[in-house]
Order: structure tokens, then sequence, then C-alpha cells
């Protein structure tokens, strides 16, 4: 096979991959020419997350930086639209 019939291979199989992915409603996700990565561990039966019994470790709570004050309870503002 010489290099311009090689060449010319490969243009067309260019131009037939484009023509394929521009008519498409599918996105390039489901475009066939992507290989699936298989996942290789084995399934342990567990359900996912935090099993039970496991210790439990809450982030801890910081002090207020500021602390607002209103002169009169909410529910009495005149202003506010019932």
């Amino acid at each position: 096979m010489t290099l311009l019939e090689r060449q010319s291979e490969t243009v067309w199989f260019l131009r037939l991959k484009i023509e394929n992915l521009e008519n498409s409603s599918n996105p390039s996700s489901r475009n066939p020419s992507h290989k699936k990565i298989e996942n290789s561990r084995e399934k342990s039966g567990k359900k996912r997350g935090a099993q039970p019994g496991h210790a439990h470790h809450p982030r801890p709570r910081h002090a207020p930086t500021v602390v607002l004050s209103f002169p009169y309870p909410m529910k009495s503002n005149p202003y506010l639209l019932a």
C-alpha cells in the first residue's frame, strides 16, 4: 500500500466519522467510538456510604462572629405585609 493510498483511506475514514458526529442527535458520550471502561472490582455486597457501627466524626461548630439583635419582634413590624 502506497503512502497516497494510506492517506486517502485515512481521509475517507475521518470524513465518515465527521458525518456521523455532526448530524447526530445523540451526545458525544453515546458515540460508539468511545470504549466503555469496565469496573474490575468485585462486589462486596455492602451498601454504599458509611457502614453501621462506624465512628461518627462531625465537624466542630464555630462560634458566631456576628450576633444580630432586633429592636422589636419581627411579627409586630408594622411595615411587613401580611
